[in-house]
C-alpha cells in the first residue's frame, strides 16, 4: 500500500430521516482511481500514501455538508458551514486537526461570501482542493466496491447538488399541497 496515489472529494446522498428529505455531501477517498469511493479514516494515514500533500494535516474523517428540507418553511436548512458528524473517538491532536480543517474552509466561505447551499459546496470543494464528486448509481450493499458510482468534476457535483435541493423541496411543497 505503500506507493498508492489518493485523491479526495465528496459523495452526495439523499435520503429521508425521521420524515424529511436529507441531502448530504461527505468526504471521501479514491485510491489509486479506483472504480468507487472509500471512507476518510482517521488522522495520521496519510504518512503511507505519496501524493497527499497538505492534506496529511487535515481531518477529513466524518466532515461534510448536512442539511434537509424543512416541513415548516419548505426551504433547505443546514449545509450554511461544513460540520464533523458521527465521529466516535477524538483525542486532542485530532481536535486540533479538525479545528485547523474547519477554519480554513471558514476561511474561504467567508472570503467568497457564500451563502446559497452552491456556493457554500464549491467553497469547501475549493478550500480542500478536493478532486471529484461521486453518486451511487446503482446496488443496494453497503459496501462500496459492491455498488455503481457515477464520478463527476466538483463544479459539475455543485450543480447536482442544487439540482438535488431544489427537487426535494418541490416535492416536499407537492406533499403538502403547496404551491411553488
Amino acid at each position: 500500500m505503500k506507493n498508492a496515489k489518493r485523491t479526495y472529494g465528496l459523495i452526495l446522498r439523499r435520503h429521508d430521516r425521521h420524515g424529511y428529505p436529507h441531502i448530504d455531501a461527505c468526504m471521501v477517498c479514491r485510491e489509486n482511481d479506483a472504480a468507487h469511493p472509500i471512507n476518510c479514516r482517521a488522522e495520521g494515514e496519510c504518512a503511507i500514501y505519496e501524493d497527499c500533500g497538505a492534506h496529511d494535516r487535515r481531518a477529513y474523517d466524518g466532515l461534510g455538508l448536512y442539511g434537509f428540507v424543512s416541513e415548516v418553511s419548505l426551504g433547505f436548512i443546514g449545509a450554511s458551514r461544513p460540520e464533523y458528524r458521527d465521529v466516535h473517538a477524538i483525542d486532542s491532536r485530532l481536535a486540533g486537526k479538525m479545528s485547523l480543517t474547519l477554519a480554513r474552509i471558514d476561511r474561504k466561505i467567508e472570503r467568497l461570501a457564500a451563502r446559497e447551499p452552491g456556493d457554500v459546496f464549491m467553497a469547501f470543494c475549493d478550500s480542500l482542493s478536493l478532486d471529484f464528486v461521486v453518486i451511487r448509481t446503482g446496488g443496494t450493499s453497503s459496501s462500496y466496491p459492491d455498488c455503481d458510482w457515477a464520478w463527476f468534476t466538483p463544479a459539475e457535483g455543485r450543480n447536482l447538488y442544487r439540482q438535488w435541493i431544489e427537487t426535494a423541496i418541490a416535492e416536499e411543497r407537492a406533499r403538502k399541497g403547496k404551491a411553488a
